[in-house]
């Protein structure tokens, strides 16, 4: 480009603002339509590989949401959006927002019950969903993920962090936080939010030996709030639960259309 730098008189042909309109154009259109087609392919070959993927089960809506307001109830699989048949929560995400940016006012689901029956709810989207993510989407309206509960075991430690400094070790089963039981990591991890700069003691079991931690959590800015935490994880045995996942695999064209459609509602919404 002859405006960037000098160009020699026998290469001022070549350059791109030599070029007629067209062929700029194109060149211009080569790059990111390359990026395109690369994307495609990549989301082409993680289909036909495997990946895995959450089913579609709702976990508990937020209280006041239109997810909440449908009826919606925790433990329910969704089995079609209008009618259309979904079997991971990817897909439960991509055809909601589908509905949303064709600026429908509700999309009906079909859903079976925690007890097995089949329902149908209607879940209205309103307009402050449009031009969102397709995971923002069903957080805007409310839906969440049903996600198994995780032992409140130990699976890691922070070097440094409130806990590895009070002498807790991977593997210990935290009973209670500050006197309130403790029945899955979630539940802990809302605990030990709440203690504030306080601190808080947590009778645990390591090896069938009751113990007694006590210890101070530390106090981090998360979305423009304190909160509170110790530096740890839980113990995940890394087996899928099947209850609750499942490997998706595609044949070749179903996976080529698969990472055409994937590829195409990112870039919408790039």
């Amino acid at each position: 480009d002859s405006r960037e730098g000098d160009v020699p008189p026998e290469l001022r042909h070549r350059s791109f603002d030599a070029q007629p309109v067209v062929k700029r154009m194109a060149i211009v259109f080569a790059g990111p339509l390359v990026n395109l087609v690369l994307a495609a392919f990549i989301y082409a070959g993680l289909s036909m590989y495997g990946v895995a993927e959450w089913r579609p089960v709702i976990g508990e809506p937020v209280a006041g949401s239109r997810a909440a307001e449908s009826g919606l109830v925790a433990g329910s699989t969704v089995l079609a959006v209008n009618d259309d048949p979904v079997s991971t929560w990817s897909e439960l995400q991509l055809k909601v927002l589908d509905q949303a940016l064709a600026k429908a006012d509700a999309v009906t689901l079909t859903l079976s019950n925690p007890v097995g029956e089949r329902q149908s709810r209607t879940l209205e989207l309103g307009s402050e969903v449009r031009g969102l993510s397709d995971a923002d989407v069903l957080a805007q309206l409310g839906l969440r993920l049903f996600r198994p509960p995780i032992a409140p075991v130990i699976g890691t430690l922070q070097p440094g962090k409130p806990a590895a400094n009070a002498g807790l070790q991977a593997g210990d089963r935290i009973e209670m936080v500050g006197g309130k039981p403790v029945q899955d990591w979630a539940a802990f991890v809302e605990l030990v939010r709440q203690s504030n700069d306080e601190f808080v003691n947590l009778p645990l079991l390591r090896e069938a030996t009751l113990l007694t931690v006590s210890l101070r959590p530390e106090q981090i800015e998360d979305g423009g709030k304190k909160i509170a935490r110790i530096g740890v994880g839980p113990l995940l045995t890394g087996e899928p639960d099947t209850r609750f996942q499942i490997t998706v695999r595609h044949d070749p064209v179903s996976a080529l259309g698969e990472g055409i459609a994937r590829t195409a509602s990112g870039a919408l919404l790039s």
